[in-house]
C-alpha cells in the first residue's frame, strides 16, 4: 500500500478524480439527451438537438481530459511553486487551499452545461413558429442562466482565488 507523500500529490489525486468526474458527466449528457432525437419531426430540431448533445458531451470531455493531464501543473499552481517537497506535511491551510479549488471546478463542472442548454433551449424557442412566448417564461429563462453565470463565476473565483479565501479564514482563527 502506498502511502500519501504531500500536498501536490494530494492535489493531483483530487483534481484527476475531478477529471473522472466530468467524462461521466459527458457520457450522462449524451446517453440522457441523444434519445430525444427519435421523438423529433423537422430536420432543424434534430440538427439543433445532435449540435446540442455533441457541443456538452465534448465541451465535458475535453474539460476532463484538461483538468486530468493538467492536474499536476494545477495542483503546483495552487501552491506557488515554492517548496513543494513530495514528504511535505499537509497543513490545514493546504486543505482549505485544495478543497476550495475542487468545490469551484466542481461547481463549473455543474453550471457550465446548464448555461450551453439554456441558450440552445433560448434559440430553439424563438426558432418554432407560431409560438409566443409570455413574459414569466422569458424572465424565468432569463433569472435562471443569470443565475448558472453566477454560479459559474463563482465557481472560477473559489478555483482562482483559493490562496486568499484560505489566508482570509486563517486571519480570522487567528483573532
Amino acid at each position: 500500500m502506498e502511502v500519501l507523500k504531500g500536498k501536490r500529490e494530494l492535489a493531483v489525486i483530487i483534481f484527476k478524480a475531478l477529471g473522472v468526474y466530468s467524462f461521466i458527466q459527458a457520457l450522462a449528457v449524451f446517453a440522457y439527451r441523444f434519445p430525444i432525437l427519435y421523438y423529433k419531426n423537422s430536420l432543424e430540431d434534430d440538427i439543433m438537438i445532435i449540435l446540442q448533445v455533441l457541443f456538452l458531451s465534448i465541451m465535458l470531455a475535453i474539460f476532463a481530459f484538461v483538468i486530468w493531464f493538467m492536474s499536476p501543473r494545477i495542483a503546483e499552481s495552487l501552491f506557488n511553486n515554492a517548496n513543494i517537497n513530495k514528504e511535505d506535511v499537509i497543513s490545514s491551510t493546504d486543505m482549505h487551499m485544495i478543497a476550495f479549488s475542487f468545490i469551484g471546478m466542481l461547481v463549473v463542472i455543474d453550471g457550465l452545461p446548464e448555461i450551453v442548454k439554456t441558450i440552445f433551449f433560448h434559440y430553439q424557442v424563438r426558432s418554432l413558429p407560431g409560438i409566443e412566448e409570455g413574459m414569466a417564461m422569458v424572465a424565468e429563462r432569463n433569472s435562471y442562466l443569470l443565475a448558472t453565470i453566477l454560479q459559474c463565476g463563482l465557481g472560477v473565483w473559489l478555483i482562482l482565488g483559493s490562496r486568499g479565501i484560505t489566508n482570509f479564514i486563517r486571519n480570522l482563527r487567528r483573532r
